[in-house]
């Protein structure tokens, strides 16, 4: 790991827990990971930013009677799991008036008074924490998440659940994967993912088998390419998008390719506008600037 990253990461690993929450399910009377999300604030709206997949295989499985609640921990520390409470806005698999998949996989879950009070150890993003029009062709980036593959079982009448997170400090990937994606450039996000640079908030290099799990978490531009790391501060670090998947792909080269995938946050802001229409004037020209082409899908 080079200099640069080396500050990003020991800088970022400081504050992105403090809004990153693992996401729980209870499955057969056990508690496990299901998907990653992030806590933001716009206005008076208090939400948990996730992958739309995550919220609807939840409740595609619930309404089959196979899933209990979903939880959460109040503390970055650990402790006492509580339930989610709130009411989810997500992007549908299939656009409910055609046969189109949906291609941003976005989704919140707005928070009510009580739910922000018990999550009141950890801290809510706000629009000083996010750049909307972010380049996300270039540039390093930072992702943290919770995999599957290190989360413990515990039965679901259990206090506590030890889980450990990921980090992964990157740049953006180069090319489109030739793997029969839907891309776009005014609404995705693609990030190399070298297996190689995965640590965990300790900053051990470690192996996952897996990446399953990290779903919905925050994709954070960290700085420019050619930031000094001597000059680097994390206040620098903007939320730009929610993680979605991790794909893999042969480049021309037959070499295996992994790359992160994700939404850029305007998505986000477009539900919630559509949702709230009163929001729409807070965020001005940002807004207008991304409306058709949001709007139109």
């Amino acid at each position: 790991m080079n200099e640069l990253y080396k500050c990003v990461s020991n800088g970022m690993r400081e504050i992105v827990p403090l809004s990153t929450l693992a996401i729980l399910f209870e499955r057969n009377s056990k508690l496990e990971q299901h998907g990653t999300g992030t806590l933001i604030r716009f206005a008076d709206h208090w939400l948990l930013v996730t992958a739309s997949h995550v919220v609807e295989q939840y409740m595609e499985a619930r309404d089959r009677g196979f899933e209990g609640p979903l939880y959460v921990s109040p503390s970055p520390a650990g402790g006492n799991l509580i339930q989610l409470v709130g009411r989810p806005f997500y992007t549908p698999r299939k656009h409910p008036s055609s046969s189109r998949l949906d291609i941003y996989d976005l989704a919140f879950c707005e928070l009510d008074r009580e739910m922000v009070n018990a999550l009141s150890e950890r801290t809510f993003l706000n629009r000083a924490d996010t750049n909307l029009q972010a380049d996300v062709s270039s540039g390093v980036f930072y992702v943290s998440g919770f995999p599957k593959a290190w989360s413990t079982t515990a039965q679901a009448n259990a206090d506590t659940l030890v889980q450990r997170a990921f980090q992964l400090t990157t740049h953006a990937h180069e090319g489109t994967p030739s793997s029969g994606i839907t891309y776009s450039a005014k609404h995705h996000i693609l990030l190399d993912c070298d297996k190689r640079n995965l640590f965990d908030l300790n900053g051990n290099c470690v192996a996952i088998p897996e990446l399953q799990g990290i779903s919905g978490c925050g994709i954070w531009r960290v700085c420019d390419d050619s930031q000094d790391p001597l000059t680097w501060d994390v206040k620098q670090a903007k939320l730009v998008g929610v993680q979605t998947r991790v794909i893999e792909y042969r480049d021309d080269s037959r070499t295996l390719r992994h790359v992160i995938c994700g939404t850029r946050l305007m998505g986000v802001v477009a539900m919630l506008v559509k949702e709230f229409p009163d929001l729409k004037k807070s965020f001005g020209s940002c807004f207008s600037l991304y409306k058709e082409a949001w709007q139109a899908d």
